[in-house]
Formats: C-alpha cells, structure tokens, sequence
C-alpha cells in the first residue's frame, strides 16, 4: 500500500509548530517559555509575529490536510473512525488560521474585543482537539489490534485535560509558570498527532 501524503502532513505538523515557537522565543528579547503563553509571540506588535503568522498558517494547513485524509487512511487498513474526529482535527485547523487575523492582548493589558475574540477562539479549538482525541480511543477500543493504540489516545486525552485545566487556571492568577503548563497540553496533543500519522504510515 503506497504511503498516504495526508499522513506526512500529519507528520510534519508538529515539527513546523515546535519550530515555529523555538524561532518565535529566539526572535522575542526576554521571552519566558515557562512563563508566557505561546500567543505572546504573536500579539500585536511582537517582533517575531512577521515570520510566525505564515508558520501557524503552514501548521493549521497541514494539520487540515491530515485531518481530510485521516478517514481514509484508517480505512485503508480495515478500520472505521467515521467523520468526526477528522471533521474536529480540520475544525481546529480551519480556527488556528482564523485566529491569526485575531491576535492576543498584550499580559496584563486590559481586553480589547479582537484579544476577546482570540481567548473564544482558542477556547473552541481546544475542546475540538480534545473531543477529536476522544473519539478516536473511542471508535478503537473495540478494534483487534489496535486496542492499544485506543488506550494511547485516550491516556493523551487525560493529560490534554489535566495540564489543560491547570494552565486554565494559572493563566487566571497570571501565574510564573503557566506557559510551562500550557506547552505541557500543546505538546501532548501535537505528539498524538505525529505518532497517530507515523502509526498510519508504518501499518501501510
């Protein structure tokens, strides 16, 4: 069976964003990554926003990439996950560019309308990844040989809503160490992307 190329894009996703939040902390004096949240680097105004708006937006194009074709590539090896987690996983895509023309407040700074905008958005996003990770182990659990594979995804999913949760909450008290939590949730769904894609490409 040929490798599917939506795959790769699911593979390359999340080595586009980690790179673009390294090259966004180099680019930005002073950056914390352990006390400032991700959306700081793209704030209005930030002086990496020029070269990480066209990286997000090369992430989310993936990641929508590897959500059409996920459906299919499941198929293609003897399993049905349906339409909504692929729909969820190009929702959060589809949001991540949107969220662009948005960009957050400053911290600390009062909330204008477009960091309102930009907060909803990211709140959208968020439970769709979650919700997309859920079905998955869900539609899998009942799947010989890939019970494991379920289990993965839905331990992912616990750490997605317990470090999310906890960065919620030390976002709220402006906390020193809630971009640490907050790459803690990222970087547990971003893997379950790239080991979802490679899974796929490896059984193909």
């Amino acid at each position: 069976m040929p490798i599917n190329p939506w795959m790769l894009a699911g593979a390359a996703a999340p080595l586009v964003y980690v790179a673009a939040v390294v090259v966004g902390g180099w680019m930005t004096p002073g950056f914390s990554h352990v006390g400032a949240p991700i959306s700081v680097l793209i704030m209005a105004g930030a002086p990496a926003a020029w070269a990480l708006n066209p990286l997000f937006t090369v992430y989310n194009a993936l990641m929508i990439v590897f959500a059409v074709g996920l459906r299919t590539a499941f198929r293609e090896r003897g399993v049905a996950i349906g339409l909504l987690a692929p729909t969820l996983l190009a929702f959060t895509g589809l949001t991540g560019i949107v969220m662009g023309f948005y960009p957050t407040d400053p911290l600390g700074a009062p909330m204008t309308s477009t960091g309102v905008m930009h907060a909803w958005l990211a709140g959208v996003a968020s439970v769709a990844t979650m919700l997309a990770v859920l079905r998955v182990g869900l539609k899998l659990r009942r799947e010989a040989g890939w019970r494991r594979f379920a289990g993965y995804s839905l331990a992912t999913l616990f750490v997605i809503v317990a470090s999310g949760a906890l960065a919620a909450v030390l976002a709220a008290q402006m906390s020193p160490v809630m971009g640490l939590w907050e790459r803690v949730t990222i970087a547990a769904f971003e893997q379950w992307v790239l080991v979802t894609a490679l899974v796929l490409v490896r059984r193909g």
